[in-house]
């Protein structure tokens, strides 16, 4: 089997896995698999080969996970991360004897043993991300996922709830122990540390340099074709006082300007006229002032990096069309990139409806950002954010919005009733 275009990524929880997965993939017009990916193989394994994977999926009583004993736990853990050993490497095997596959770099958020991957790999394909262990044990609980908010609900209904939360305090103090972490660091593997005050888009670039991971030469090609352009140069040319403005262009894929209310979309000359303009170069003086913070806005935050509100940026019936035809037997359902969790189908009615109204929910999520940002006078790339997950109920759902920028987190709670969508609440994590 040929890894040369594999980058596996291993570490602790909260150190950002499956968020560097994602990002590099859609960067690199990748495969992201992404954390348990090997849940797909779930159905067709045999519990007696696989006793550890099966468990979860042949359990009867869940309220049984939660009472085993640390010591049985981290038993089973560590069985089962053999087992999901097995199922990843087949699961990359077959994905590599696809030839649309083969010239594609893929990202893997595994469960494959550091020795193994000394054995399958190099330390240009092994990533390993930390985070202090302390986050994972007492912050476990506050993640949003339907996964973990189902284990918390079941030790509420224990009858001691709190010694069912002590026990499972001391599981994760196991699995998440200064033992497990010094093994990670000292794997041989290079190692990126959690940092809040690193963008996902200056974790991406780190990422790159460790592994060597360079732009695709079409990527490359186009770039450069740009860059000889008159376009180029005249935009190289509306450097102000020492202010750098980064305009972003990737093939295929147009880019808009969002400062104070105007959206630019279109092509180059338009978007570098329009830049001059809030710059004052070439400006008539017949022209009206903008106001002070519109062009402060787009002085110091030019091209991206002021808030962006672009309305009506889902398609409700073409996500509505990927729905339907979408596979519901997995716990997570993906739309347009959007994982879907917790669905049965007495809810079908009523997510069908969702769909038709998203842009609608969405709007209104945007326009809270932009009243939160206008609030706040801090800067705008602080309050741009990407619909990542949807967690539903008998109620509504819950929409999770992760930080384009910077590590932030947004939850949206919507009800449905009476046929109409009504807002609970929107609030930053």
């Amino acid at each position: 089997m040929n890894l040369k275009n594999v980058y596996f990524v291993i570490g602790t929880s909260y150190a950002g896995k499956s968020t560097i997965v994602k990002n590099l993939a859609k960067k690199h017009n990748g495969i992201a698999l992404e954390e348990n990916y090997h849940d797909e193989k779930l159905p067709e394994l045999d519990s007696k080969v696989f006793p550890g994977l099966t468990y979860t999926r042949d359990l009867q009583d869940w309220h049984e996970f939660i009472r085993r004993t640390p010591e049985e736990y981290v038993t089973w853990l560590n069985n089962t991360k053999k087992e999901c050993e097995i199922v990843e490497l087949q699961i990359l095997e077959e994905l590599l004897a696809k030839p649309e596959n083969q010239e594609k770099k893929i990202f893997v958020d595994t469960n494959i043993s550091i020795e193994t991957l000394h054995k399958i790999s190099d330390t240009k394909h092994v990533l390993v991300l930390l985070s202090d262990p302390e986050i994972s044990i007492h912050r476990f609980f506050d993640r949003p996922d339907p996964e973990k908010q189902f284990l918390y609900q079941l030790m509420l209904e224990e009858p001691d709830p709190q010694a069912a939360l002590d026990n499972y305090r001391e599981i994760l103090t196991r699995i998440c122990s200064k033992e497990c972490y010094d093994e990670l660091e000292n794997s041989g593997f290079p190692v990126i540390y959690r940092d809040e005050n690193r963008t996902q888009e200056e974790t991406v670039r780190l990422a790159e340099e460790i592994l060597g991971i360079t732009e695709s030469k079409r990527f490359k090609e186009s770039r450069g074709r740009f860059c000889d352009t008159e376009p180029a140069k005249e935009l190289s040319q509306c450097f102000v006082k020492g202010q750098e403005m980064i305009v972003e262009l990737e093939i295929g894929r147009k880019r808009s300007l969002h400062a104070a209310g105007w959206t630019f979309k279109g092509e180059n000359i338009t978007m570098i006229e329009k830049i001059k303009q809030f710059l004052n170069l070439g400006k008539n003086d017949d022209q009206t002032k903008k106001e002070d913070r519109a062009k402060e806005s787009i002085r110091d935050k030019v091209a991206g990096l002021s808030l962006e509100m672009e309305k009506n940026r889902y398609n409700g019936k073409q996500l509505l069309e990927e729905w339907i035809a979408a596979d519901k037997t997995g716990k997570v359902i993906v739309v347009n990139e959007i994982e879907v969790e917790g669905y049965e189908e007495h809810l079908e009615e009523m997510f069908q409806s969702f769909w038709s109204n998203i842009s609608m929910i969405d709007n209104e999520v945007q326009q809270f950002c932009k009243d939160s940002w206008e609030k706040s006078g801090e800067d705008a790339k602080n309050y741009v954010v990407d619909l990542n997950w949807i967690a539903l109920d008998a109620d509504g759902v819950e929409m999770g919005y992760w930080g384009r920028n910077v590590n932030i987190e947004l939850r949206a709670k919507y009800n449905y009733q009476n046929e109409q969508w009504a807002r609970e609440e929107i609030v930053f994590q």
